[in-house]
């Protein structure tokens, strides 16, 4: 089964149900994107909401730019709260709770 994320933080079940719940919101039925999250090499096909391949450069650069930031800001709260003596699968679902609660600010492209 392809999967759209590919992960080397050690099978996290909490991390697992986030990648299936973007597989299915990010392409649905359409299998043919690619994420692969490494620690600083990301590898994605951006889709618009009906399906067609973001082509766009410069979009394609600001958008893995963002990634680059947003995994950096995630990797020091996450060490942050590590050394704060944390639980790691909490701060996990935190994030993941974190990022499913995101709301957008502008109306539904068609």
């Amino acid at each position: 089964m392809n999967r759209l994320f590919k992960c080397s933080w050690g099978g996290c079940p909490a991390l697992q149900g986030m990648f299936n719940y973007l597989d299915f919101r990010l392409r649905g039925n359409d299998k043919s994107g690619v994420v692969v999250l490494k620690k600083s090499n990301f590898s994605i096909i951006w889709r618009s909401p009906t399906g067609d391949v973001i082509a766009c450069v410069e979009k394609n650069k600001v958008l893995q730019q963002n990634l680059v930031e947003i995994r950096q800001v995630c990797q020091d709260a996450f060490e942050d709260a590590v050394l704060m003596g944390c639980d790691e699968q909490q701060i996990r679902a935190v994030f993941i709770e974190l990022m499913s609660n995101l709301e957008s600010a502008y109306p539904p492209q068609e």
